[in-house]
């Protein structure tokens, strides 16, 4: 009788990675097509990566999770109706005010002078001799921000702003306040350049418009987290630190931005269970609300000691590195650790750069 031989399996790092990346994906796609923050498709992605920090490799890794409230704002519908009665592509405002609801708000449209220069709308004399009293204003995009034109529409009396794009084409994103103004402000949309000009021109021709703009939209405080792991083994005087944001963009699934990095730093995690010996402790944070703007990295900093933050001796970021062209590059950063990593490339036979 022939002795039975079993298969043998050699480990795929590239297999590995690309199964945490359809993870992440399948997240988002069972949680409405996103892993953004305030979303249940992040707390998923949360979960996710502690099922590897605590689950796979607990033994080797002490793991926190850290929370912080954040204000959470989703448009749920907008809506802009011109004076031909047809609707028009728009882009809402994130924190921007809702309209009343159902209807929204209908009301003669009012023009404003444009100033490439010094940016159309932005201080309160661009307003002066303009009755907008009861309006919606159409306002040029550019050069300030989009609060400030809100604002000043306001203490015109504008009842909401229309902001025309500087560029034409409807490929541009949506427009983002700041939630501490959204009792300052008018609702508003994002329209396109060329359905501005033509209603600009048509009320410069003494045409009467009139336009609807409706949104919905939703801001409360939402909890959000951190995920730290560090290893057990290692100075803890001397950590090496890498991270990645694990939320992604409302739009999508963000599995480049930046299920690559989380991706990459869970496989990086697994070759702990590999090796024991090393000098350094080496911690991996997962950063959350990345996309409102670093808020998870810089909440986590700022709740450092200085003796805690003085142990961190590098940090190294991993954001959007996947790609079908790929490069061995290091963004420029601290040089001593940024050399470094492009030494070992380099000795690895990697043609390695800086920029």
């Amino acid at each position: 009788m022939n002795s039975l031989v079993l298969p043998t399996f050699t480990y795929n790092p590239i297999l590995s990675l690309r199964n945490i990346l359809e993870s992440l994906d399948k997240i988002g796609k069972d949680n409405g097509g996103t892993r953004a923050f305030g979303r249940p498709g992040y707390q998923a992605s949360v979960d996710y990566v502690l099922s590897y920090a605590t689950g796979k490799f607990g033994d080797a890794m002490d793991t926190v999770v850290q929370p912080f409230n954040l204000t959470y704002a989703e448009t749920r519908n907008l809506t802009v109706i011109g004076p031909d009665g047809k609707e028009v592509f728009a882009q809402p405002a994130q924190y921007g005010p809702a309209t009343p609801l159902p209807g929204g708000i209908t009301a003669p449209l009012v023009d404003t002078p444009v100033d490439d220069e010094n940016g159309s709308g932005c201080s309160p004399e661009d307003w002066e001799g303009i009755d907008a009293e009861g309006k919606i204003a159409l306002v040029k995009r550019g050069v300030c921000y989009f609060s400030q034109k809100l604002l000043n529409a306001k203490k015109a009396g504008a009842v909401g702003v229309l902001v025309y794009n500087y560029d034409p084409g409807e490929n541009y994103t949506a427009a983002t306040l700041q939630p501490g103004n959204r009792t300052e402000v008018v609702p508003m949309a994002l329209i396109p350049l060329e359905v501005g000009l033509d209603w600009k021109d048509r009320l410069a021709k003494g045409e009467e418009l009139v336009a609807t703009l409706i949104v919905d939209s939703l801001m409360e405080d939402r909890v959000t987290w951190n995920v730290i792991a560090e290893t057990k083994e290692g100075d803890p005087d001397n950590v090496v630190m890498m991270g990645a944001h694990l939320d992604s963009v409302p739009e999508g699934p963000g599995i480049n931005d930046d299920g690559s990095g989380t991706a990459a730093l869970l496989e990086i995690m697994s070759s702990f269970q590999k090796y024991t010996g090393f000098k350094n402790k080496v911690r991996f944070g997962w950063w959350g609300a990345e996309e409102e703007g670093l808020v998870g990295s810089i909440f986590y900093t700022g709740h450092l000691t200085p003796e805690e933050a003085d142990k961190i001796r590098f940090y190294f970021n991993y954001d959007m590195i996947g790609s079908i062209e790929p490069a061995y590059i290091v963004y420029d950063g601290e040089p001593t650790g940024t050399n470094m990593l492009v030494d070992y490339l380099k000795e690895a036979g990697k043609p390695a750069e800086i920029r």
